[in-house]
């Protein structure tokens, strides 16, 4: 059994509301990461965030998204673009994903102006100019030449996922065949996926992985489980 500590935010504080009212409340800690330090020092892993003033209002009010769109980049979910989800979102340019520059790069975006000047700092070792230090940054700056290749790829993304789609659709016919030893994942209708990586689900994965590189066709195990 694995427990969960509550931590129920209103008006940016850790309260408890009294049978669910809002009028009545009592406030266990005036800083909820404060109080997300002391379950962590407890030895808990895992929190329970309850968003009190969002679920009141409909919306995100006491929460920020940090989402994850590295393989996102030219992709769509019904209509909205990963990048868009987020408070602050975080792009991956490296050589496998569908926007790369020459070796590794990456962009964060955000529309909080606040927090866009604190990335403009921290990555540029908190620098506020060439003599003062504001912040602890680190050394994060993209070379300009990094920067040219990767706008020059963001000109052709559209055509890149548009062939790796067709290349995708391309093995799911192909492997069809094999559906009693090889499971493909389930295509949803309004998704446009970046295909970063193509991957399947095998009954002998270990088989059909030595099986592969017999016939000199490369084949990586993502992720063990």
């Amino acid at each position: 059994m694995k427990i969960f500590p509550a931590i129920d935010i209103k008006d940016g504080k850790c309260v408890r509301l009294t049978k669910g009212d809002f009028k009545s409340e009592k406030i266990y800690n005036e800083n909820p990461i404060n109080q997300a330090e002391i379950f962590s020092n407890s030895g808990f892993k895992y929190l329970h965030i309850i968003d009190l003033d969002g679920a009141l209002e409909g919306n995100l009010v006491n929460l920020k998204v940090v989402e994850d769109a590295c393989m996102g980049i030219g992709a769509s979910l019904r209509g909205k673009s990963p990048g868009t989800f987020g408070h602050i979102s975080a792009f991956s340019l490296h050589p496998l994903k569908s926007l790369n520059a020459m070796g590794d790069g990456g962009a964060v975006v955000t529309n909080d102006k606040k927090m866009y000047d604190w990335l403009l700092k921290y990555r540029n070792h908190g620098m506020i100019n060439r003599n003062t230090i504001e912040i602890w940054g680190i050394n994060n700056r993209m070379q300009p030449l990094q920067c040219i290749v990767g706008l020059w790829g963001l000109k052709k993304i559209k055509k890149v996922i548009k062939i790796r789609n067709s290349n995708a659709e391309y093995y799911d016919k192909k492997l069809s065949i094999f559906k009693n030893f090889i499971t493909i994942p389930k295509r949803i209708q309004g998704f446009t996926e970046t295909y970063a990586l193509y991957m399947v689900l095998c009954k002998n994965r270990d088989r059909l992985k030595s099986f592969l590189e017999k016939k000199n066709i490369e084949v990586k195990i993502l992720l063990e489980y």
